[in-house]
């Protein structure tokens, strides 16, 4: 987790995080312990609607 938020933080990245924030409407999302397994789509898919259902 550390080194994903070190990326996240880093001065490059932050030089085009609007490259993707001005494009596009989504979350990220750091999970520690994922296993190979994991369905990213899947589980951001199953959040989101969630969240959905938290705001209606």
């Amino acid at each position: 987790m550390a080194e994903a938020r070190v990326w996240y933080e880093s001065p490059e990245y932050q030089q085009i995080l609007r490259l993707r924030t001005d494009r596009i409407d989504g979350d990220v999302v750091l999970v520690e312990g994922v296993g190979p397994g994991c369905d990213p789509r899947e589980r951001a898919e199953k959040l989101g609607a969630e969240a959905a259902e938290e705001r209606a």
